[in-house]
């Protein structure tokens, strides 16, 4: 990494565990950082058993330091053995979080913002990275 002497040691929160990010993960452990994962499609509770073999696989286990879940329901569907010896913490989802009444007081100047100009919408959070 080209700034590597230049980081302070912290924590690198990964958003995945594809092959490239699984490596960027393991650089920042090899240089004294403490690894997180939170899975950027979470919930995991929704994923089927295939998908969350593949991203919560024994190499990613012993390359993070901290799992990071949306809520209760993806604990219970993380094998115990996976978690046993790991940090772990609940934070919640920014795509669900933003549709409760307390994020509507934060957000409310926008929302009237935006009501006013389209009346009546619906609010898709997606990722259109084909077409950016």
């Amino acid at each position: 990494m080209r700034f590597s002497k230049k980081l302070k040691k912290g924590i690198f929160l990964s958003n995945g565990n594809s092959q490239r990010l699984s490596n960027v993960s393991e650089q920042f452990k090899n240089l004294g950082f403490k690894v997180g994962h939170l899975d950027e499609e979470g919930p995991i509770s929704f994923f089927d058993k295939v998908n969350l073999k593949e991203r919560y696989s024994e190499d990613i286990k012993h390359q993070v330091d901290y799992f990071v879940f949306n809520g209760i329901n993806d604990i219970k569907k993380i094998n115990k053995k996976f978690l046993f010896n790991k940090k772990y913490f609940i934070m919640g989802n920014p795509k669900y979080d933003i549709i409760k009444n307390n994020c509507k007081k934060t957000h409310s100047k926008q929302i009237n913002l935006i009501k006013q100009k389209y009346k009546i919408f619906c609010l898709l959070l997606v990722i259109l990275h084909y077409l950016n």
